[in-house]
């Protein structure tokens, strides 16, 4: 992702660093949505939905029977009705759209999947 020392954090976001200033590789908040969406942006379909396989195997695997994601866009939820019709959501998802970049799914999407 080119993140160096001299990386500043950016607004609303944390780019951890160790004691001698390099990327420890955590990045919370802003700035792990701003670099998860160019990294799941270079992904196709097949390899998104291994994502999202494992991470619900994941969670099956702890005990957990529903998990959430609260900021969904349009290709987010594309993906797990994709997941969904495949069989592959051991548990239940819920998708709660992002209205600052989806505010129109937000209005015509009911409960699906």
């Amino acid at each position: 992702m080119g993140i160096t020392r001299d990386t500043p954090d950016p607004a609303g976001g944390i780019i951890r660093k160790r004691a001698d200033g390099e990327p420890d590789g955590v990045l919370e908040e802003a700035a792990h949505f701003s670099n998860m969406g160019k990294l799941l942006t270079a992904l196709d379909g097949a390899a998104s939905v291994a994502i999202v396989k494992a991470g619900t195997d994941l969670w099956a695997r702890f005990g957990y029977t529903t998990a959430q994601d609260g900021r969904a866009t349009g290709s987010t939820v594309a993906v797990l009705e994709e997941a969904a019709a495949a069989g592959r959501l051991p548990i239940d998802v819920v998708a709660y759209i992002d209205v600052l970049v989806d505010r129109d799914m937000a209005r015509t999407t009911g409960a699906r999947c």
